[in-house]
């Protein structure tokens, strides 16, 4: 899996034939809208039996009661990657797809490392860290990531863009 901190082969840029290829940004996530209130959406993705269908409620309750989120990916923990799975931008459009290196310095690593949030400022961030939020659509502001850990194991963890120093509920 080439993830954001490697570079775009030549074999990515060429063209095959007369057809240009060319990459499919992964849209965004299905409206699913479960739960009027937050502490509805919260025991819907609590009763939910797929691991779908809790990362489209998830998605779905960032877009919908968490205003300061701009963008918002979940992120799956594999190995020495954490592969971007779900996500969404309030400007419209898809996400690209994304895979974050776990083995460089990072908020990615750090937070899968110590099972807890981390926020930082776009002016403070690592180049991973950058490229990231610059993934989610922004250039300025901060980005948060946040674990979703299983047993006290960090198996998710949600990559979220906004303004700088924007209020997040938790």
């Amino acid at each position: 899996v080439r993830t954001i901190a490697d570079a775009e082969s030549e074999a990515e840029r060429q063209t095959l034939g007369r057809i240009a290829i060319r990459k499919v940004a992964v849209g965004s996530a299905p409206r699913v809208m479960a739960g009027a209130t937050l502490g509805e959406a919260t025991r819907a993705i609590r009763r939910s039996t797929g691991r779908d269908r809790v990362a489209d409620l998830v998605i779905d309750a960032l877009d919908r009661f968490a205003p300061a989120c701009e963008a918002a990916i979940l992120l799956v923990v594999r190995g020495a990657t954490a592969i971007g799975w779900k996500g969404f931008q309030r400007a419209g459009g898809g996400l690209p797809e994304i895979a974050v290196p776990m083995d460089d310095a990072g908020l990615v690593p750090r937070v899968v490392e110590l099972n807890v949030t981390m926020r930082r400022a776009a002016a403070d961030l690592d180049p991973i860290d950058r490229l990231l939020l610059g993934s989610l659509g922004h250039t300025d502001g901060d980005l948060v990531v946040v674990p979703i850990a299983i047993a006290d194991l960090v198996m998710c963890v949600i990559a979220i863009a906004t303004p700088e120093n924007a209020p997040l509920a938790s």
